[in-house]
């Protein structure tokens, strides 16, 4: 860019108008293809194809530029007119098949790589919630397994894969003697967990996030929100969204909220939810496909620790 600037400047001094004009298009270009975001797992095919394109857009002006000098300031030569333009469009055809190739390659290997990664690093920083879980499974009475369960909670909110600002965990279940959905432990205080949702079987204005989202219906279609699967993620604004229910014992009210539904035999019977204060959670984008891929895996895990909670009420209620 730092070259083609001047250089127009220069162009347009010597009254080369259009010599000029495609000196700034290739500042633009250049300018715009090395301001390419980086590529991860989720956006690698968006980041593709805009390298793609700004390449060749970079690529042709910068041809257009060299032959509008050439034709100004080179044409006139017997030897150039011959030899240097069929060695520049030989060189640019066998650098395109060339480069065709190896890109396609590169791409495909990249995204491979990004992928297994990313998962990778979930699945190695997810350890501690997994080992949790596997302990909870295993616990004889339901103070052991509820101590176990807001451990899981605690690492979940602690661990490095979810953004800082998550800073407050809940773990939901079914219960459906009373139809209701109420939080079998958090990392709030006892007297906030006493809040309960009732089970509703269409969209219920302020019925709860929980709720709702459990019952399968419909979506609202609001800015700063996300769905996928079995997960939804509120990335601000919960206190305007048509089915925030407010807890009258909380200290605050949270920001945003980020749900995934815990499924026993196909149905909802919990679900997981985290909720920040601040304003900084993404609903689009690669951090927010991680969020919701973390979630998801998540998700086996405090299912495997909610069904041994729903065992240990059976057979407290048998005995």
């Amino acid at each position: 860019m730092l070259v083609f600037v001047p250089l127009a400047t220069l162009l347009w001094m010597r009254g080369d108008e259009l010599a000029a004009a495609a000196a700034l298009i290739c500042a633009g270009a250049w300018l715009g293809f090395g301001a390419l975001p980086r590529a991860d797992r989720h956006n690698t095919a968006r980041i593709a194809s805009l390298t793609a394109i700004a390449t060749l857009i970079a690529t042709w002006a910068t041809a257009m530029l060299l032959a509008l000098v050439y034709a100004e300031y080179a044409a006139h030569e017997t030897r150039a007119r011959i030899w240097i333009p069929v060695m520049s469009i030989v060189a640019t055809n066998i650098g395109g098949v060339i480069a065709v190739f190896r890109s396609t390659q590169t791409r495909t290997e990249t995204s491979a790589a990004l992928r297994e990664v990313s998962d990778l690093r979930i699945a190695v920083l997810s350890v501690p919630v997994v080992e949790a879980a596997d302990r909870a499974s295993r616990a004889e009475t339901v103070e052991d397994l509820l101590a176990g369960i807001k451990s899981m909670l605690q690492l979940a909110v602690n661990l490095t894969l979810l953004p800082r600002a998550v800073d407050q965990a809940s773990l939901w279940a079914l219960d459906e003697a009373s139809g209701e959905w109420f939080i079998c432990q958090a990392t709030t205080t006892p007297r906030q967990q006493q809040f309960r949702q009732d089970v509703v079987q269409s969209e219920t204005p302020r019925g709860g996030i929980v709720a709702n989202f459990a019952a399968g219906v419909s979506i609202p279609e609001l800015e700063n929100t996300a769905r996928e699967g079995d997960v939804y993620l509120v990335g601000a604004g919960l206190r305007s969204h048509p089915w925030f229910r407010i807890n009258p014992e909380q200290d605050r009210s949270a920001e945003g909220i980020a749900v995934v539904l815990l499924r026993r035999q196909g149905l909802p019977f919990g679900a997981l939810c985290f909720t920040w204060e601040a304003r900084v959670i993404p609903t689009s984008g690669s951090q927010a496909q991680e969020m919701i891929d973390i979630l998801q895996r998540w998700a086996q895990a405090f299912s495997t620790a909610l069904a041994r909670l729903y065992r240990l009420r059976e057979l407290s209620n048998h005995e």
